[in-house]
């Protein structure tokens, strides 16, 4: 079956069972190396690399952060926020590093905050397991919010984290970025009330203490897509073929997942099951 005809049944089948689930394009024809850009840290998919939007002072300019196809073998070597890192090196987490930024990014949450030069994914045994485990994205918990409502609602499957319709909406804007994977996170965790850390996305993440390090988290749905560009593309990381959620909100019941097979976003019921890789920012 052609593949925008099994895209197609994906989404007609999702609409049979109640739950929406919209593409995200993610190639791009026209971004070249070295062209004009206008979003610092933007990512854009071409035939043979991966690009992504830098700041070089008096104007924004598209470069290349890896290429594709490249290695298949990771590192070995363990980097520390000292020691220039790269792409596919260990961590200092124990992870692999998927994101050196050329000038520093803000994390807001994050230990690096401002100063923030990296992102690193905990490897697939983070859990116990070779195999990511697969959570919902929210329990049934309080202080959700109906679209257009300052009302908290009982349950979070039906109920957004943000209030109010001008902030939902800007806030849904901004938190899908690079960087904002740990204050999604924190907003995520600020809305449970007793709920066990591990039956849901956030606070599994959130709950995880690897390398010595206890800064983990759910990556945004930029971050996760640049995770699964780099990393699963190259051979990385022992991911599974299936959805991953993000930590980036997109309606009231829907959150925004990576398909780890190819490069496509998609929306997903925030009651059902996919899996979790938690990832970290240092500088």
């Amino acid at each position: 079956m052609p593949r925008s005809n099994r895209h197609l049944f994906a989404f007609m089948v999702a609409i049979l069972l109640g739950s929406f689930i919209c593409a995200s394009p993610a190639s791009a024809t026209t971004a070249k190396d070295g062209g004009v850009c206008s979003k610092v840290n933007e990512i854009q998919l071409t035939k043979k690399d991966i690009l992504i939007c830098a700041d070089y002072g008096t104007k924004l300019k598209w470069r290349k952060l890896v290429a594709l196809p490249a290695p298949t073998k990771p590192a070995t070597k363990k980097c520390t926020a000292k020691k220039q890192c790269v792409v596919g090196d260990i961590g200092p987490g124990g992870g692999t590093i998927f994101f050196v930024s050329e000038t520093a990014f803000t994390a807001p949450g994050t230990s690096c905050n401002t100063a923030c030069k990296y992102l690193e994914a905990a490897p697939n045994s983070w859990h116990g397991k070779t195999i990511d485990p697969r959570v919902i994205w929210v329990d049934d918990i309080v202080q959700c919010y109906q679209e257009r409502s300052n009302l908290p609602d009982v349950n979070c499957h039906g109920g957004g984290i943000y209030s109010n319709s001008a902030g939902q909406a800007t806030s849904r804007i901004a938190n899908t970025a690079i960087g904002m994977g740990q204050a999604n996170t924190n907003v995520i965790l600020a809305r449970q009330t007793g709920v066990s850390a591990v039956t849901f996305a956030a606070g599994l993440a959130d709950s995880l203490v690897l390398g010595g390090v206890a800064d983990w988290y759910l990556p945004s749905k930029d971050e996760l897509y640049l995770m699964s560009t780099v990393l699963r593309a190259r051979g990385f990381g022992g991911f599974s073929i299936g959805h991953y959620w993000s930590s980036s909100e997109s309606h009231p019941k829907y959150a925004w997942t990576q398909y780890f097979a190819d490069e496509t976003s998609f929306l997903s019921l925030k009651g059902g099951t996919n899996y979790v890789r938690p990832i970290r920012a240092f500088g």
